[in-house]
């Protein structure tokens, strides 16, 4: 029996790499006699270079660049693929929400001005392509501060520039483009949000970044006022197009700023590991993330998966916490959800005991179902 074990990381407590591992070294444990394959893999948020860096011939690159506060230096890690000639960035590695304390979210202030770094020092390497993996973000600038690092200009009315991140967008007047030319770049997205509006980037997302019900608003409104600028001079439309809201807007300012394209993150990782060679003989895919709602279901690693799966196999989820009926489980074909966190147990707890948790959650499948 094979099985392949296609974990997306539990945040807050195990990367992806670290859940397969222990899944794998648990079901060695009960049954030697299994196939297991391991195949830790993201969504085209956090955690993708991780999971990509297992690729063969894969260089990691360090540079020091501009955190997602102005004045923070931090050191981002991307990768080079010489023989695809594409280069892999995760946002988060420099505009990363985890770069900052509580007391220090403020998405007026932020900026993605680092990302820009980041790309710049990737130019040097030619790339044909580069690929830009946008989750996780403390950002809500559109991704102006990534196109300042790049080149672009964004103006006010007496032709200073306005400062980083988002408070003076709404004071912009001219927005100049630089002469160079990009590579092809593919935005890897996993949310279908739009730009603007209720269920836009910064509605939606802004809260989380620190920003109050009036902060939502006038932040909306700011992005909105730079959409409508690039659309009036560049002919650039991207105030509803689905996932142009992800990362604080930087999915839809790349589309606009560097003629980007957005595409499903976990359609393209799953192409990149060559996933498709191992579902096709395996007996069961168990997968799973820190939570498994809605969204898991749409466009992250468990839909992306299920898109994948061979008739032949099998599929169960083992997740942090389960907001999914065991019912729509079913629906989309998926066996069996087991949730680490119990009745009365607190996310922190939870947490705090995932590996013996999940530990628990294999024996149990092995006993219901991989015998």
């Amino acid at each position: 029996m094979k099985i392949v074990l296609a974990f997306d990381s539990f945040k807050g407590s195990l990367s992806a790499s670290e859940v397969c591992s222990l899944v794998a070294k648990e079901l060695a444990r009960i049954n030697p006699a299994l196939e297991i394959k391991e195949c830790p893999i993201a969504d085209g948020g956090e955690g993708t270079l991780e999971v990509l860096a297992s690729l063969p011939g894969v260089e990691v690159r360090n540079v020091l660049v501009s955190g997602p506060l102005p004045q923070q230096k931090l050191m981002a890690k991307y990768l080079y693929l010489p023989e695809k000639k594409s280069v892999f960035i995760e946002m988060a590695q420099a505009a990363g929400i985890t770069h900052l304390a509580k007391d220090q979210l403020n998405p007026w202030v932020t900026t993605t001005y680092g990302v820009g770094e980041v790309i710049l020092d990737a130019l040097k390497l030619y790339p044909e392509e580069i690929f830009l993996a946008v989750g996780g973000s403390a950002t809500n600038d559109l991704g102006t501060g990534a196109a300042v690092a790049l080149g672009w200009k964004f103006l006010k009315e007496d032709g200073s520039p306005v400062s980083l991140g988002a408070e003076e967008l709404l004071q912009v007047k001219e927005i100049l483009a630089p002469d160079q030319v990009m590579p092809k770049l593919t935005v890897l997205c996993d949310v279908n949000n739009p730009l603007c509006g209720s269920n836009g980037a910064s509605f939606i997302y802004g809260p989380q970044k620190g920003a109050s019900s009036e902060d939502c608003q006038q932040l909306d409104l700011a992005l909105n006022h730079i959409a409508e600028l690039l659309k009036n001079k560049f002919q650039k439309d991207i105030i509803n197009i689905p996932g142009a809201g992800a990362a604080g807007g930087l999915a839809g300012g790349a589309l606009a700023f560097f003629n980007a394209n957005l595409k499903s993150g976990i359609q393209v990782i799953m192409d990149l590991i060559g996933l498709d060679r191992e579902l096709a003989t395996a007996d069961w895919v168990l997968t799973g993330e820190g939570c498994f709602d809605q969204q898991s279901l749409s466009g992250k690693v468990v839909s992306g998966l299920l898109s994948r799966k061979m008739e032949s196999c099998k599929f169960a989820v083992i997740a942090g916490s389960s907001k999914i009926s065991e019912q729509e489980a079913q629906n989309f074909g998926i066996a069996k959800v087991f949730s680490l966190q119990k009745s009365g147990m607190t996310v922190a707890e939870t947490i705090s005991a995932t590996r013996s948790l999940l530990s628990e959650a294999v024996q149990s499948l092995t006993q219901e179902f991989i015998k």
